[in-house]
């Protein structure tokens, strides 16, 4: 809610300065998002029907999006205007996807209820259509919708992802980045880095086709794709990466022109890694250019002097932003805001031994953030409190926040292990593919030295022949006989090495794909994995994502050992396929059973086999048979040796 907070303020303040006096000239986005419109307008009076209806959704939707984007005037008026005649027209002449788009872009102020039926009715005639374009409008403005209303946040992901997946149909690209970036800034503040980062990725990629489609909303995303990149490294640690992300943005937003820079970030992430004077010049810079954003002003301020401890300064600047944001009342909007500015209140009031003072504006901070559920300051305020209750010589409670505060550090850092380790594993196979291409240029490498060798060679023979024939002249038969079987023998020797060269680069070959193979499997099995302690993570099951993440720590130590060996024990696949099992009936509620039989003697220690080669026929009997089973499922492996070969039968009662 924090970062939504904030770009509602910047809008505002945009809006006012350049409506008084605008100081930027416009980027080339609005220039090119100008003459759209100008466009539109002047083939509309040509157009009749559904092709006019379409012209007038264009105008209203092209104004609503230089409406949303900060530092541009405000012109409610032509957007209604054109929505209202798109509608009464499409009503008129019974066009259902002019109707869908119209009922979506209605700006006139309506009541929720109306609001919910419009994006609803809207939606039904999408799926009636059966209209991508229509859908994936429907399902973003569904989502907006939840979320704003402070609804369920599992429905909210599902109507967003609903929405990639329409606009993916379409090569929607630009509302694909809305999606995603927002998405991805969601995720950060929820504490839900591994999500965050698939959807940054995501939205990285877009933002690279983003920069050939000139528009100030395709660079609002590109722009977003920067900060949300330093966001998630600022979470895990890495300030550097996250202030070189944070630069990239200025520097993106100083070279097309555009309004809305990274200031803000740059003052909170100075301010994290304690350089204190940066922080001031970009809080100068910040003031500068929204003179009007006092509460802002007072809120970053406050925290540098709290950070660099001089937590009296602090207290009244705290205080003051916490009037004037109460007074603006963006509600539900202020929360995250009022939030920051309590918690960093109590944190000033501790250290001046104003206990008393501390514990009311922390519960009500707390309070706040849980109305959010922002995570940071959710963790930062049960430890606040936690701290105001052991100096005010309440044990019990101090206690209970504590291990509250506990719960959601350790959560934090999980996600941060998970984060890190993903982006490992990401690096590991980069690394093989690289060792993969290195090979490859290797081999070209050797094959054009024997080739050159083989010319020198052919040369050497040639000059062998002409002296021969020299010779021949002055020693007769006997000296050309010898020449001759001179070189048979050298050729016969050469083809002798060419070939036991060729057979060692197959069996090299052989060895680079079974190691391709490998690296392919594990991460597959890996994600699997990931997959379900996320799960775990997300119901606050916190007992089984522990059991969970040892057994995985053990598979992927198991994992790790192996990915360098052709061959292992059966012993140890079993003691592999066994932690896994045991994790998938941990996963599925132990709603199945396993059994690994042997039918004669069979010494596992002394048998070898490929690693990770029983367990994907294991996971497809799970995945495919048994997880849809309603009774209790049974799985069972039997091994045996019949004809000298290994021989393992797997069976499950599941649904076929």
């Amino acid at each position: 809610m924090r970062k939504y907070f904030l770009l509602s303020i910047l809008e505002l303040v945009f809006a006012f300065a350049n409506a008084q006096n605008p100081v930027y000239p416009y980027s080339e986005g609005h220039k090119m998002d100008s003459l759209r419109i100008d466009s539109l307008k002047k083939i509309l009076p040509s157009l009749k029907g559904t092709a006019e209806i379409d012209c007038l959704n264009q105008l209203c939707e092209n104004y609503n999006h230089i409406l949303s984007t900060p530092g541009f005037l405000f012109n409610h008026d032509s957007a209604h205007f054109y929505n209202a005649k798109a509608y009464q027209r499409a009503k008129k002449i019974n066009y259902k996807k002019g109707i869908a788009i119209s009922l979506l872009l209605k700006l006139a102020p309506l009541p929720d209820s109306l609001r919910e039926k419009n994006i609803e009715e809207a939606l039904k005639i999408g799926k009636e259509i059966n209209d991508s374009y229509v859908l994936g409008s429907a399902y973003y403005f569904l989502g907006v919708f939840i979320i704003k209303n402070n609804k369920d946040f599992s429905k909210h992901i599902e109507c967003f992802t609903k929405a990639i997946e329409y606009f993916q149909k379409t090569g929607d690209v630009i509302n694909e980045a809305q999606v995603t970036t927002r998405l991805s800034g969601e995720f950060i503040e929820k504490g839900d880095y591994g999500n965050a980062f698939i959807y940054w990725t995501r939205s990285v990629e877009l933002a690279k086709l983003l920069k050939h489609i000139p528009s100030d909303r395709s660079y609002y995303h590109i722009q977003y794709s920067f900060i949300n990149g330093s966001e998630l490294y600022k979470k895990v640690g890495d300030y550097r990466t996250s202030l070189d992300y944070l630069l990239q943005a200025n520097r993106f937003a100083k070279e097309q022109r555009l309004e809305w820079g990274a200031e803000s970030r740059l003052i909170e992430l100075y301010t994290l890694m304690g350089k204190y004077d940066s922080s001031l010049h970009y809080l100068n810079l910040y003031k500068t250019k929204f003179p009007d954003a006092i509460s802002a002003y007072n809120m970053w301020l406050g925290e540098i002097y709290l950070s660099s401890g001089e937590y009296r300064k602090a207290i009244p600047l705290f205080a003051k932003s916490i009037e004037i944001t109460r007074k603006n009342n963006y509600t539900p909007l202020y929360y995250g805001h009022l939030a920051k500015n309590m918690i960093g209140l109590a944190e000033a009031y501790i250290l001046a031994k104003q206990y008393q003072n501390a514990y009311d504006v922390a519960q009500e901070g707390l309070m706040l953030a849980k109305k959010t559920n922002w995570r940071e300051y959710l963790t930062k305020g049960f430890g606040v409190l936690s701290e105001i209750y052991i100096n005010l010589n309440k044990p019990d409670s101090a206690y209970h926040f504590l291990k509250n505060y506990m719960t959601l550090k350790d959560s934090t850092q999980n996600i941060h292990f998970l984060w890190r380790l993903n982006e490992q594993l990401n690096n590991y196979k980069k690394a093989i593919e690289d060792q993969k291409r290195i090979s490859q240029l290797e081999l070209l490498n050797k094959d054009n030295q024997l080739k050159a060798q083989k010319l020198k060679q052919e040369a050497f023979v040639k000059k062998a022949l002409i002296a021969g024939l020299i010779l021949l002249l002055l020693f007769g038969v006997f000296v050309f006989r010898y020449l001759s079987l001179k070189r048979k023998n050298e050729l016969q020797k050469q083809k002798l090495e060419s070939e036991k060269r060729q057979a060692e680069l197959q069996q090299k070959a052989t060895e680079l794909e079974m190691q391709a193979l490998r690296a392919q499997m594990n991460p597959h099995f890996i994600f699997n994995c990931l997959s379900s302690i996320n799960k775990f993570i997300l119901q606050n099951n916190t007992d089984a994502a522990s059991d969970y993440l040892t057994r995985f720590s053990r598979l992927i130590r198991f994992s790790l050992n192996n990915s360098q060996l052709s061959l292992i024990p059966l012993s140890v696949e079993i003691e592999m396929l066994r932690l896994y099992l045991d994790m998938e009936r941990l996963r599925f509620s132990e709603s199945f059973d396993y059994n690994i039989n042997y039918a004669n003697t069979i010494e596992p220690e002394t048998i070898y086999i490929p690693p990770m080669l029983l367990q994907p026929f294991c996971e497809n009997a799970i995945w495919h048979g048994l997880m849809h089973k309603n009774e209790q499922g049974k799985l069972e492996l039997m091994m045996s040796i019949q004809d000298n070969q290994l021989q393992c039968i797997i069976t499950d009662n599941g649904i076929g």
